[in-house]
């Protein structure tokens, strides 16, 4: 995973999604910031309200 989070970090992506096992199997996905390090575990159904989120709060618009 290391090396997906520092290949969209040299393309300028925002945010990444996390789906591995743990998260189907809750029904969760982890979304990390990728301009902060900021990373949460929501349920999948709240990752559109976060991202809007967090596009308010960040420097960069998406």
């Amino acid at each position: 995973l290391g090396r997906q989070f520092k290949y969209a970090s040299q393309i300028n992506v925002l945010f990444v999604c996390v789906l591995g096992e743990n998260e189907l199997a809750e029904n969760k996905v982890t979304l990390k910031n990728m301009q902060t390090g900021d990373q949460e575990t929501i349920n999948r159904d709240e990752v559109a309200v976060s991202v809007k989120n967090y596009q308010k709060s960040s420097q960069r618009k998406i």
